[in-house]
């Protein structure tokens, strides 16, 4: 199998293991977004395929011919439902065995966003017009531009001086409410900064550390 190959397949399994429905129509568009986390964190897409503000929001006909090429191989199954839509029942591979070959870029929040939006084609729709930065840049007809993909910076590495356990678990209950909100700020693609909440967070843990410190 082709890196196209296993993309796809992935998505086809994954979708069947967590028994989510899954239409072409939406496995197209988590193609597109299996571009775009990879363009977030390296700066160009990962398949290459010149993607369009076309028809139902993302679209090209690369991604149409892979998929056919795919289900020739026999490497997913597909039924035709109502109205000529067509639907994604699995493939011969398991999920396990494709993400070896796919990226952590984009495993990750592929993963995450099939979960909730797989069976959902109107809320996946919305979440593509509305918070992807290619669409967000683009009149219809467009060619799609990735080079705006935002990236979230890393959090910076913290030293944790020697304290007691009780202060120290308390230091961990407060950081993971800062990760807890940089998971939102991932999910909706605002701006990555601290907010006021998170700045109060981390002067907390500041002032435990410094109140540890200055014990004898």
């Amino acid at each position: 199998m082709d890196k196209y190959d296993c993309l796809i397949c992935f998505i086809a399994a994954y979708a069947r293991e967590i028994g989510a429905n899954l239409s072409k129509t939406q496995l197209i568009k988590f193609l597109y977004l299996a571009d775009l986390f990879y363009a977030r964190e390296c700066g160009k897409t990962f398949t290459g395929w010149q993607w369009r503000y076309w028809h139902y929001g993302p679209y090209c006909k690369e991604v149409i011919e892979c998929i056919a090429k795919t289900q020739r191989k026999g490497l997913i199954f597909v039924e035709e439902g109502y109205e000529g839509e067509f639907f994604i029942k699995g493939s011969k591979f398991s999920s396990e065995h494709c993400e070896q070959n796919i990226p952590a870029e984009i495993l990750l929040p592929l993963k995450h966003y099939i979960k909730k939006f797989a069976g959902d084609l109107t809320a996946l729709l919305d979440y593509i017009y509305s918070e992807t930065e290619p669409m967000l840049a683009a009149n219809y007809g467009d060619y799609l531009d990735f080079s705006g993909a935002q990236k979230l910076p890393p959090l910076p590495k913290i030293h944790l001086p020697r304290m007691s356990k009780e202060r120290l678990k308390r230091c961990r209950t407060l950081i993971k409410q800062i990760a807890k909100e940089r998971e939102q700020i991932l999910r909706k693609r605002m701006p990555a900064y601290l907010s006021p909440k998170e700045l109060e967070i981390v002067k907390e843990v500041y002032r435990i550390w410094n109140e540890e410190e200055s014990l004898p």
